[in-house]
């Protein structure tokens, strides 16, 4: 038989029952609501006042003062450093330090950014005026402008760039069709010896962008012509200057490699050499160039001596 169980509630003390359960449950819900609440606030307010850029540090570079790195770079103290904006801080500070180089930033929480900086290395002088060089890295940045070339650096010669340019800025040629040609080959020889890693290379001289010649040790002439297949008759020449028993470090001469196959070396005085290698008398002002004062001639003289000169000149040709 079935069991019949009996209770002796009545049906609204049952709802009240149900009721107090549901009151309970929301206020349980409310106190965990403010309590998430409380929670998220206290964070927000921690987060907003504790995470606030309070140091700048900068990691490498010596040739600028940490204080000017620092300026440079607009970052603020006080700054959420979770929301802080890096873009074009490096630009800001190796635009104005040109010698600034591959800056990058490192945040470190909850409150300090690291600013890593590198020196940039002078590579190139280039004529921009009269007795005006600009020093330059090796992707071509203007570094600094002076009144004497950096003799550590390769000298750029041929062509004078002009003065519309200021340190941090990359240099460039005009627009103009033969400018450009003189622009793109001294961006490729410089590419080519940046990769080959090229020692000995004194000057460039890139007159001409179809018959470009570079200066090794001041008594080799270089040829590579125009800047096709740079890059392996640069690594042709270097292995050719560097080939043991082959060319004595006393020898003044022509190294060809515009065939790019092979190598040529034309043997020559260094005395015939000397207008094309001694760049450095050209870059004087007339009145500072250095005369070498010989016994007097007479017109006649001068004349038979400019004809015996003619006939000694070297023509390659005629090898």
């Amino acid at each position: 038989m079935a069991k019949l169980e009996f209770t002796n509630k009545a049906p609204d003390e049952e709802e009240q029952v149900t009721e107090k359960k549901k009151v309970n449950k929301r206020k349980l819900l409310v106190k965990a609501g403010a309590g998430v609440l409380i929670a998220a606030v206290v964070l927000l307010v921690v987060f907003f006042t504790f995470f606030r850029v309070k140091t700048i540090k900068v990691k490498g570079g010596s040739r600028y003062e940490d204080h000017k790195i620092i300026a440079e770079s607009k970052i603020r103290l006080g700054k959420n450093i979770c929301f802080l904006k890096l873009d074009g801080a490096a630009e800001n500070i190796e635009s104005n330090l040109p010698y600034c180089t591959d800056v990058t930033f490192k945040k470190k929480f909850p409150s300090t950014i690291e600013i890593h900086v590198s020196d940039a290395e002078a590579k190139y002088s280039v004529i921009l005026d009269k007795n005006l060089f600009g020093v330059t890295d090796g992707n071509m940045k203007l570094l600094e402008i002076t009144s004497e070339y950096y003799t550590d650096t390769i000298l750029v010669i041929g062509h004078s760039i002009g003065t519309a340019f200021n340190p941090g800025q990359t240099l460039q040629f005009s627009e103009d069709a033969g400018e450009d040609k003189i622009r793109i080959g001294l961006s490729d020889v410089s590419q080519a010896v940046k990769e080959t890693e090229a020692t000995g290379i004194e000057a460039i001289n890139i007159e001409d962008p179809d018959n470009i010649y570079l200066i090794y040790e001041d008594r080799i002439i270089i040829k590579v012509g125009s800047t096709n297949d740079i890059l392996k008759k640069i690594t042709l020449a270097q292995k050719a200057l560097d080939e043991e028993n082959k060319l004595s470090s006393s020898q003044y001469g022509e190294l060809d490699v515009k065939e790019i196959k092979k190598a040529i070396f034309c043997p020559k005085d260094h005395k015939d050499m000397a207008e094309l290698i001694d760049y450095d008398e050209s870059l004087k002002p007339a009145e500072e160039q250095v005369t070498i004062e010989g016994e007097e001639t007479s017109e006649g003289e001068d004349v038979e001596s400019n004809e015996n000169s003619d006939e000694n000149d070297y023509d390659e040709d005629d090898e």
